[in-house]
């Protein structure tokens, strides 16, 4: 199946657009603007139920914490990575126009998996970066709205690992219990729908 069938053509469209958001992001090293980027990310893959969104948002989280640490930002590991990963996601939107699926989720995963070793090589923390990452895009995913278990399995975390990651922020002060159309209606509002 060819990825514009598997997504529809504006979903393509709409990768193709956050693509070169991430790499405008990641070449001006703006880590505020990546962890926004991260959070509109995050909200998309629940909208559009699609965890491709989840890769786009642990690079940008990755960065974004590479970027808070002196250490790591100021390493030529990082230049060489960044510009790797711009260019890996020049060739990623390259094979989405071409409907090439295969290629663009090898290419995109690829990436994610450069900035988790470049994590484990110069990271000082026992979790890498990018499995901190999809646990915050997923507490994020459950902050819009998804259930534990739909954050979790959109994310590719452990529902534990969720759980105790909400546990230990305020997130469960701050949301109240919602059903599932009060859960719905609040997304399509985030989103303008």
């Amino acid at each position: 199946m060819a990825l514009r069938r598997l997504m529809g053509m504006e979903n393509a469209e709409l990768f193709a657009e956050k693509i070169r958001q991430l790499r405008e992001y990641l070449h001006k090293r703006n880590g505020r603007q990546l962890k926004l980027y991260a959070d509109e990310c995050s909200q998309l893959a629940l909208v559009q139920g699609e965890p491709r969104f989840i890769i786009l948002c642990s690079i940008a989280y990755s960065f974004a914490k590479f970027y808070e640490k002196a250490y790591i930002s100021a390493s030529p590991e990082l230049e060489r990575l960044s510009g790797q990963i711009q260019f890996d996601l020049a060739k990623a939107n390259e094979l989405l126009l071409s409907n090439d699926e295969p290629g663009f989720d090898s290419t995109l995963s690829q990436s994610e998996a450069a900035a988790k070793d470049l994590s484990a090589s110069l990271g000082r923390h026992i979790v890498n970066v990018v499995s901190k990452a999809r646990i915050k895009t997923a507490a994020n995913v459950y902050a819009h709205g998804a259930s534990l278990g739909t954050a979790a399995r959109l994310c590719g975390v452990g529902k534990d690992e969720l759980s105790e990651y909400i546990g230990h922020t305020t997130m469960s002060e701050k949301y109240r219990t919602m059903s599932v159309g009060e859960r719905m209606q609040k997304v399509y509002a985030a989103l303008g729908r």
